[in-house]
This record gives structure tokens, C-alpha cells and sequence, in this order.
């Protein structure tokens, strides 16, 4: 069963705090500014002099306890990307004035962007690639984040540590829990102009990447669900880099699409992840790969991944 943390678990990973927070993402999903509505919970919405419609899908920093609100968000948004948690000494509207200032910010070129740090998948991807000068306009002294790990079996908490950042992840069973000092640069990438944060080509290029990475962890842990006996030498790591090689491949083939993807690491299961180089199965793209009888490349693709699933071995099914 699914381990999903609760307040209370929020309080124990980051003791000490006066107050705690949800900063959600209410254009994740509709219902979180419902549920905010209905709710005694103090929120604030972080755009200001918005209508009625942007403020149901802008960003809501909305203050925790030990009530119904509190317990339907953890139940229902962990693992969802909904948000970040925060601890912290200062009220609602402290915090509120601070995170206004990250709204947006400077890209490489000077460009005004919306900067959606409030996502787990950027936050826990920047904040570690982050200098000394932007972690003090992201994180201030108001206390510590919390949030999922991309794998939401665990938790990730970030505290500031002097200049430099502290990770700690922990599994939400509490078997697991390591904690890594991280080292931040020095450089001073902040703009001539103070009102925003500035973000680097290097850090343009990270987040431009999380999409990806993104696709790859679901592809590992998909085809793991499914092939938990083929796959049982691999863990989750290695198979990401077997599966980020794969695509490499894939793509190198004239092959894009996710169904694409799907259809090409089944074929590396069944063949091995070097087929395409194994003297063995050069067959494979004589029948199905350079086969322009089949049609297009997506068609000879689908095709080899139909034969795959033909095969007498082939008891187990991938619903795609």
C-alpha cells in the first residue's frame, strides 16, 4: 500500500516551526482552489490584482494544521506535483511578500519568465544548482522546504546551512534517511537590477531537461512494475540510464513520440539493449527497421513491437 505522510509527519521531519504551509500550484488541478474556498485554512493568493478566473489557477500559500483541509491535501496531492511544504517562524503575510519577489525572473538573456518554483520538479532540481546569492533571495531566512522526491515513496527537505544548502531524504516509513551537505557556488548571479532572480544558461539548460528525465523515471518504473522478474538485476537507477541510452537510440532512428518509446525498450527487453549492434539480430532491421514497406518508421517500430508480443516468451503484457 501506498505510504502517503501526514501533518503530523511534516512537523517531526522539520521540529521547531511556528507555523506550516502549503504553496500550491492551483493550476494543477481545479480542485485545490475549491477546496481552499471551503476550507477555514488562512491563504493567500501569490499574483496580485488578478480576476476571478487567473486567481483559481495562481499559486496559493495557504497554512497548515491539524484539520480536514490538511489531512485531503497530503491524501490527495502527494505525488502529484501539487506543491511545496514550508516550516517556518513567519506569518502568512511575511511569507506571501517574499515568495511575490520569485514570481518571476531574469533568463540568461535578460527575458522575463514566470518562475514556477513552487513545483517539486524544478525546486529540488534548482535549489541544489543554485549559488550562495540566489539561495538567499529563494530561501531568506524563513525556515525550511518540504516536499516529495521524484520517486514519492520519499520525502526531500532543504535547510539552509550558513551560505551553503543542506538535503536530507528521507522514506516515508522512516527505514530510510540520508543527509548531504551541498556546496554552493559563490558567484554572484544576481542582475544589475535587484527586483529579480537571475537564472544562468547552465540552469536554463538543467530545467529545460527535467521533461525528459521526467519521461525516463516513468518509463523505468513502469516497465519495473510490470517486468518485476526480467528486470529484477536492474535497479531503478541503472534501468533509467539503460532506458535514457535507449532513447538516445531511439531518437537517433527518427523515433519521437512516447508510444514510440514504449514500443522500442519492449523490443530492447526482448532482445537485449544492443540489439541494434548484435551481429545476432541484424535481421531485426532488415524485417522491421529498414523495412519501408511497412510504412513509416513509427509503423515499422509498432510492427517489431507486435512481433515481440507474438513470441511464445512473451507472457507478460504492457498495457501502453
Amino acid at each position: 500500500m501506498k505510504e502517503i505522510p501526514c501533518f503530523q509527519q511534516l512537523q517531526h521531519s522539520c521540529p521547531g516551526y511556528r507555523h506550516y504551509y502549503a504553496l500550491a500550484d492551483c493550476a494543477i488541478d481545479d480542485s485545490i482552489y475549491q477546496a481552499i474556498l471551503r476550507s477555514d485554512n488562512d491563504s493567500m493568493c501569490l499574483f496580485r490584482d488578478v480576476g476571478s478566473t487567473l486567481r483559481a489557477a495562481s499559486p496559493h500559500l495557504i497554512e497548515l494544521g491539524a484539520n480536514t483541509f490538511t489531512q485531503w491535501y497530503f491524501h490527495k496531492g502527494w505525488g502529484r506535483n501539487w506543491g511545496i511544504f514550508i516550516a517556518s517562524y513567519k506569518p502568512i503575510q511575511a511569507l506571501a511578500h517574499h515568495f511575490r519577489k520569485l514570481n518571476r525572473v531574469l533568463g540568461p538573456n535578460n527575458e522575463k519568465w514566470l518562475f514556477r518554483y513552487y513545483s517539486p520538479n524544478i525546486l529540488r532540481e534548482f535549489l541544489p544548482i543554485c549559488d550562495q546569492e540566489q539561495l538567499e533571495r529563494i530561501m531568506g531566512d524563513i525556515g525550511s522546504f518540504w516536499m516529495e522526491d521524484k520517486d514519492d515513496a520519499y520525502s526531500l527537505c532543504y535547510q539552509r546551512n550558513f551560505k551553503n544548502l543542506r538535503q536530507t531524504r528521507q522514506s516515508l516509513d522512516s527505514a530510510s534517511f540520508e543527509q548531504t551537505d551541498i556546496t554552493l557556488s559563490s558567484a554572484h548571479s544576481a542582475s544589475n537590477n535587484d527586483t529579480y532572480l537571475k537564472i544562468t544558461q547552465y540552469q536554463h539548460e538543467r530545467l529545460a531537461e527535467i521533461p525528459r528525465r521526467k519521461f525516463i523515471y516513468k518509463l523505468a518504473t513502469d516497465f519495473k512494475d510490470c517486468y518485476p522478474q526480467r528486470l529484477q538485476c536492474y535497479n531503478l537507477n541503472t534501468l533509467q540510464k539503460r532506458v535514457e541510452t535507449a532513447l538516445n537510440q531511439m531518437n537517433i532512428l527518427g523515433l519521437k513520440a512516447r508510444h514510440e518509446a514504449y514500443y522500442y525498450i519492449y523490443a530492447c527487453i526482448t532482445f537485449g539493449w544492443d540489439f541494434l549492434s548484435n551481429p545476432e539480430y541484424a535481421w531485426i532491421r532488415k524485417r522491421f527497421i529498414d523495412n519501408w514497406e511497412l510504412g513509416s518508421k513509427s509503423s515499422r517500430v509498432e510492427a517489431l513491437y507486435r512481433f515481440c508480443r507474438s513470441l511464445p516468451t512473451q507472457k507478460e503484457a504492457l498495457s501502453l
